[in-house]
């Protein structure tokens, strides 16, 4: 598994982290981001709520990811680029605007999905 991370993508990874007070991903040490096992994505923060409305698609090439839970009440779709994140055994999704049924035809390319979780 190739670490196809660019100097640009964590930069963004950064940039979006900050805004979104997001610390596992608020590092800039390539590998360390690139092998992330566990990554939580909330807009529900200690002292104010924040409106996460996209994921970027630079989040999608930390392929060694094994659980994914995100609870962002604003998130209208997730990315097709899903489809990359190989290793993924865990997608916990908590949005009551997500509709199920629009979720990205590359989530089938999850193979080692063992649980997914929509509420």
């Amino acid at each position: 598994m190739q670490n196809n991370l660019t100097e640009k993508d964590i930069e963004k990874l950064n940039e979006w982290a900050e805004k979104c007070n997001i610390k596992e991903l608020k590092i800039k040490d390539k590998e360390k981001i690139f092998n992330l096992k566990e990554l939580f994505i909330s807009s529900k923060k200690i002292y104010k709520r924040i409106d996460i409305k996209y994921i970027p698609a630079e989040l999608f090439k930390l392929t060694k990811l094994k659980k994914l839970s995100i609870d962002c009440g604003k998130l209208k779709k997730l990315p097709k680029e899903i489809g990359n994140l190989e290793n993924l055994e865990i997608l916990e999704i908590h949005n009551d605007d997500l509709n199920p049924t629009e979720l990205p035809d590359e989530i089938y390319n999850l193979i080692k999905l063992k649980e997914l979780a929509l509420s």
